[in-house]
């Protein structure tokens, strides 16, 4: 029940059934139901694992206990743990399930948790926790096991530690979160709150951010008579 499509590709498929490999060379298939389609150098190790095209990535490549690991073009990236993807980019590793990254090179989903991903970017890392992103930047890390929720977009050197929870960073330089379900940067700047004289930011009842006129206070002609302390 196994396929290989090329004849004299150095590839080979052990221990295995209903396993395939679709031209390139030198691809190895471990596993059940586990495809390599082209690319050079390639190995699927594991339950329906695939790895298409690119060269010496992996799936599986400590264990074949794992299930339905993908590896989508790229140079040396490997996945490692039950449904994690890469799709392209150079260097990128996944040991957390359900873990993604997409593209950028050194960019690392590890330890234990799940629904971690990074989208681009070098250097990052999520390690552990659930549902935290990184997307893009520079040598942002999130870590811990009891962290979630969390994102870091854009920039360099960011950083949300354990503990946190629904915080996000957006853009700056190397900003620490510190406190849950806050959002972090260096500046703010919202086209909706311009306006043609300088305003005040307010916040309604339900959290949204409205502009009001500056309070104005006048003197009356005569005699004005203030207690230390107060302000006009």
């Amino acid at each position: 029940g196994n396929t290989i499509s090329s004849k004299n590709s150095g590839s080979f498929i052990q221990t295995s059934s209903y396993a395939s490999i679709f031209g390139g060379l030198h691809g190895h298939v471990l596993y059940n139901f586990a495809t390599i389609i082209n690319g050079k150098n390639n190995y699927a190790h594991g339950l329906y694992s695939f790895v298409c095209n690119g060269y010496r990535n992996y799936t599986n490549s400590i264990s074949a206990s794992h299930t339905a690991t993908t590896v989508i073009n790229g140079v040396r990236n490997s996945a490692k743990r039950n449904y994690a993807t890469i799709v392209n980019g150079f260097y990128n590793r996944i040991t957390s399930n359900f873990g993604f990254i997409g593209n950028g090179i050194f960019n690392f989903v590890v330890s234990e948790g799940m629904y971690n991903s990074i989208l681009n970017g070098s250097g990052n890392t999520v390690q552990g926790g659930y549902n935290n992103n990184i997307i893009s930047g520079y040598k942002n890390k999130i870590l811990g096991t009891s962290i979630s929720e969390n994102s870091i977009i854009n920039d360099k050197l960011h950083q949300i530690n354990n503990g946190i929870t629904g915080s996000t960073i957006i853009g700056g330089n190397s900003i620490t979160a510190t406190t849950s379900n806050t959002m972090y940067g260096d500046f703010v700047n919202f086209r909706s709150l311009t306006g043609n004289v300088t305003q005040m930011v307010v916040s309604s009842s339900d959290g949204s951010l409205l502009t009001t006129s500056l309070p104005v206070q006048s003197i009356s002609n005569g005699i004005n008579i203030f207690t230390g302390g107060t302000s006009v």
